[in-house]
């Protein structure tokens, strides 16, 4: 054991579980030293639970670094991060996945803006008479209509319709406004919201 050895401390001592770096040696006691907290303490042999040497022990911590070299270094990152983002160009495939994100959200915004024209102009022609039948049957009334959609929707894909007006995808937009109101009147029972 020499200067620039480490040693643990018996329980009695604060920072037992640290490793304190020996500064001192004499014939009965050692200074130690402890950087992290900037403590100095001096200890009999008896207080030692627990020895590196000074090789074996930077060999083992060389990855553990002050708090200083940890912000200097975290100083330096956000730098290199800024100017490498500053002078980042997307690649083309970057730029096709987000002109594709973009052309599949405005696709959803033109059909629900579809769906809500198509439930404005019906709830004027039949008046509220799903919010009607939902106060009288319940969500059974809902699960009626959806279920008479998707009846009409397999027999769409199974053959030509024969209603010229009704395509596949206003059967499925008209289940999906189902869907919705469905929700909206589940909404007005449990959050008391009026017509």
């Amino acid at each position: 054991m020499k200067a620039g050895d480490y040693v643990k401390l018996s329980e009695e001592y604060l920072y037992n579980d640290c490793w304190w770096k020996i500064r001192d040696i004499n014939y009965s006691s050692i200074l130690v030293f402890l950087e992290e907290k900037n403590a100095c303490i001096n200890i009999g042999l008896e207080n030692i639970t627990a020895l590196k040497l000074k090789d074996e022990f930077e060999q083992i911590n060389d990855v553990n670094i002050s708090q200083k070299t940890c912000d200097e270094l975290t100083k330096l990152f956000d730098k290199i991060h800024s100017d490498s983002f500053m002078n980042w160009k997307p690649s083309k495939d970057v730029i096709d996945k987000f002109e594709s994100a973009i052309e599949k959200i405005n696709s959803f915004g033109e059909i629900t803006s579809q769906m809500c024209d198509t439930y404005i102009a019906k709830n004027a022609d039949y008046g509220n008479s799903f919010d009607k039948s939902m106060d009288e049957f319940g969500l059974t009334a809902a699960v009626v209509r959806m279920s008479d959609k998707m009846e009409r929707l397999k027999s769409l894909t199974k053959k030509k319709a024969q209603v010229k007006d009704e395509s596949i995808a206003d059967t499925l937009m008209d289940l999906a406004t189902y869907c919705v109101m469905t929700v909206m009147h589940l909404n007005k029972e449990e959050y008391g919201y009026k017509d």
